[in-house]
């Protein structure tokens, strides 16, 4: 089977490559707006893959595949409050790309990663099957940039029910591959570990999900290996979410975090989203996913510290 890989530099995408090599009956063809960085990755982490090759996209529709995975995406909320338009031509293009693809080669399958932020701004409470997005229509702001372009292409896929397309809405996602330069709680509170500073943050509670990397990948490979055309989203969960505060305390304990309550009310250009986990489940998925976000922080925080992982009850 060969693998088609758009935005092979991204976040998700290191964490397939790296599961990928145990996969002798795959080869994979890789595409990045700057493909020496991904050679970076690779020779940063000693990796050798025989069938493999990286390109940009001029070359991607030479190829033939079994199968595309679109992880293009500006993910980073700071880089969404600046980027514009480019939110919507980071989904558009590639996505059109994989789609003309696919229209022209209907077995093969498309895989895009999409968000959980196609539900709109209302999270106060864990969102479920049937959960109404609402936007203002007439108030868009940056925040809601990113959200309504991973709808549009969510619904373009479902206008294709022809072709086997499926958009994991990954709603947080975590690993030793996470770019430190990113502004996210946990890259702000590694940074604060680091660099011996206190990690400052308000009162309000939230609670987040992360996905370990491994259950990403065996969810991946379990609707790869379907012999019927699937076109829908799913949302994709771990055994169980996990708090800021959680979050905090599991830092203090295991590497000596130092933190402070203040009354900022700062909040994320993307909107408060104060529960942003799923209830909307799936028996196969409940079949796969073995590890809860505090498993996921502990292997993946552990990588990075140099550590062995906080203490699990």
């Amino acid at each position: 089977m060969n693998i088609a890989i758009l935005g092979a530099n991204s976040h998700i995408a290191k964490n397939l490559l790296i599961r990928f090599i145990s996969q002798n009956e795959i080869s994979l063809s890789l595409f990045a707006r700057n493909p020496i960085s991904v050679s970076n990755f690779f020779n940063e982490n000693k990796i050798t893959i025989p069938g493999y090759e990286i390109s940009d996209y001029s070359k991607f529709t030479a190829g033939f595949y079994d199968a595309i995975f679109n992880c293009v995406g500006i993910a980073d909320p700071l880089k969404q409050k600046t980027a514009g338009i480019q939110v919507f031509q980071a989904t558009e293009i590639y996505d059109n790309m994989a789609l003309k693809y696919i229209m022209e080669h209907p077995e093969t399958k498309y895989i895009n990663f999409s968000s959980g932020a196609v539900y709109g701004t209302s999270f106060s409470e864990p969102v479920n099957r049937e959960t109404i997005a609402e936007y203002k229509v007439n108030e868009l702001t940056a925040g809601d940039f990113y959200r309504v372009a991973k709808l549009n292409s969510e619904a373009k896929h479902r206008s294709l029910q022809g072709l086997s397309i499926i958009d994991f809405r990954i709603f947080s996602f975590f690993s030793r591959y996470i770019d430190l330069h990113t502004n996210f709680l946990l890259t702000e509170i590694i940074n604060c570990i680091k660099k011996d500073e206190v990690f400052k943050t308000n009162e309000i509670d939230i609670v987040r999900d992360y996905i370990h990397p491994d259950d990403l990948f065996e969810i991946i490979m379990f609707y790869l290996e379907q012999t019927v055309r699937i076109n829908n989203a799913i949302d994709i969960y771990s055994k169980h979410p996990i708090t800021k505060f959680e979050i905090i305390s599991l830092f203090e304990h295991k590497y000596g975090l130092k933190f402070e309550i203040t009354n900022s009310d700062t909040v994320s250009v993307t909107g408060l989203k104060k529960i942003y986990y799923s209830q909307n489940e799936s028996s196969d998925i409940d079949k796969i996913v073995k590890n809860t976000s505090r498993n996921c922080l502990d292997s993946e925080t552990a990588f990075i510290l140099g550590n062995k992982g906080f203490k699990l009850d």
